[in-house]
């Protein structure tokens, strides 16, 4: 039977299109409340469903790197824990140096035993400081991704937390033997003796070789200028002695106590104070010994140049003044963070990062700049001369590069072949001891200056991580935007058609009641 077989009265037609409708509408309807969306599939809105899939996407592949975030976390905690521990293992090691000095000959060889043996155990805790597979205190380098294609990353840089590497060097037990604990060379050499002694040898033209009584004991530390020299002794006072041009051998009375560590340069000197801050005298036509206000607190370490002056600072950045004829001031941006040692040479200067690698400035000639492949990973220590640069690996091997006039650039076939065990030291005497002490004190500062470095990588990650939810949330947000129905709306929708389909089904009653009226009136 056929559409045209059939044929309904206006009204009813019309009643059953809005029946047809209002159902149509009222499974939609349905469908919104039981899903809680608006939009079901692309057949509802094409532009918002894929739209909305897009966001979802992004925020599923962030969620993954912020779980990458967490796991970095956990590895960064690993490593603080670490260094935490190594932390404590150094100050006990203090204990055992400080006791030594007043112990007996017996009783210094069982805490030299004692302290290599802390040794040991800094070196196992380096060892077992890893998370899943990746050591941040055995030089193991982590990469976080921030975004979903990898873009956004950071690289926490390992370190070596070995006490070889920290220059933490075992003890032999006391004996009589006296050895050299500390070395410095200029136009005159010195050698610092076990005893505490300083011996002197080269350039006499202003008396350098000439030892002064006062440098015949108690010496923990020396440095060989230009014309001049230095010893500094163990209640922290400074002697000087050689060219009497520039104040060179007047120490000043800020000198006189407190001092931590010295060094020469060509015609003046600097002392780095308890407190942090830096006394400099002597020559200042380049304004060497001008000391800025950035190295008046914080200070770590020293070193002088030919007219320059370096100090690094407790958070591994690098303060220059002085000379800067030849860039030797302009501190290079890879040496503004993460440095553990300096080194000023006669125009150029060197920085070791807490990676092991290196990073040279100032005058670039007899390649100076050039850091050769075998100092650019592993050096534990570095030392700048007057136009060539040394670094020692933590395999115990020596890397030389730079002018080689005198040969001063060829190693000796004897320090090529390394020694992992690292030099020894005796407690036969305080001046033995106290180098350890001072290898310790060097190797406390640079690990505070890794956790400054991990401190603030963390920092960062966990920046990272919360701004990563916030986007995500905002994603799933703009996602709900595009795609969730209004329930209240929706429900009140619902209620209208339902009342819409009530009155459509009445009025199409009354439709038929009307012709069943025509119908009676032949019968």
């Amino acid at each position: 039977m056929g559409l045209s077989d059939i044929s309904l009265a206006a009204g009813m037609y019309k009643n059953l299109l809005a029946l047809n409708d209002t159902s149509v509408k009222i499974n939609r309807t349905q469908e919104r409340l039981a899903t809680g969306k608006k939009v079901n599939s692309a057949l509802d809105n094409p532009t918002n469903y894929f739209t909305s899939q897009a966001h979802l996407n992004r925020a599923e592949d962030l969620n993954s790197r912020k779980d990458g975030m967490s796991e970095a976390i956990r590895n960064g905690d690993a490593a603080n824990a670490g260094l935490t521990a190594i932390t404590s293992l150094i100050d006990s090691a203090k204990g055992l140096a400080n006791s030594a000095h007043s112990a007996s000959a017996g009783d210094r060889a069982i805490l030299a035993a004692q302290f290599n043996g802390l040794l040991v155990q800094i070196d196992t805790l380096a060892g077992d400081s890893g998370y899943r597979g990746t050591n941040l205190l055995k030089n193991d380098n982590l990469t976080i991704n921030f975004d979903e294609n990898g873009s956004s990353n950071l690289t926490i840089n390992g370190v070596d937390a070995t006490s070889g590497s920290l220059g933490i060097s075992k003890t032999d037990s006391p004996s009589s033997q006296q050895q050299v604990s500390f070395i410095s060379t200029g136009y005159t050499s010195l050698a610092l003796k076990s005893d505490g002694s300083v011996v002197a040898w080269g350039d006499n033209s202003y008396g350098q070789t000439n030892v002064p009584a006062a440098a015949q004991s108690g010496v923990v530390a020396v440095a060989s200028g230009g014309w001049h020299e230095l010893a500094l002794k163990d209640n922290g006072s400074v002697i000087a002695w050689g060219a009497p041009w520039g104040d060179n051998s007047t120490v000043p009375a800020a000198a006189k106590s407190g001092v931590v560590a010295v060094a020469a340069g060509y015609e003046f000197s600097l002392a780095l104070k308890s407190d942090g801050s830096v006394v400099a005298w002597g020559d200042n036509t380049s304004g060497q010994t001008t000391v800025p206000a950035a190295a008046q607190s914080g200070v770590v370490a020293i070193s002088a140049g030919r007219y320059f002056s370096l100090a690094l600072k407790s958070d591994g950045s690098v303060v220059a003044w002085g000379d800067n004829s030849s860039g030797e001031t302009t501190i290079p941006l890879a040496a503004q963070s993460g440095v553990v040692a300096i080194a000023a040479g006669d125009q150029h200067a060197l920085a070791l990062k807490n990676d092991g690698t290196l990073v040279s400035w100032g005058y670039s000639g007899y390649g100076l700049a050039s850091i050769p492949l075998a100092a650019q990973s592993s050096v534990v220590a570095i030392d700048a001369g007057g136009g060539d640069s040394l670094a020692l690996k933590n395999d115990g091997t020596v890397v030389a590069w730079g002018d080689n006039s005198y040969g001063q650039a060829t190693v000796p076939s004897g320090l090529l072949s390394g020694n992992s065990s690292g030099a020894s030291l005796s407690w036969s005497t305080d001046a033995g001891i106290k180098t350890s002490e001072k290898q310790l004190e060097t190797a406390m500062n640079t690990l505070r200056v890794n956790f400054s470095a991990l401190s603030s990588s963390l920092s960062v990650i966990a920046i990272r991580q919360d701004f990563t939810q916030q986007i995500i949330s905002t994603l799933q947000t703009g996602s709900d935007n595009l795609t969730l129905a209004d329930m209240n709306e929706e429900g009140a929708n619902m209620l209208m058609l339902q009342t819409r389909q009530s009155l459509s089904v009445t009025s199409l009653s009354l439709s038929s009641q009307a012709l069943q009226s025509v119908l009676k009136l032949f019968t």
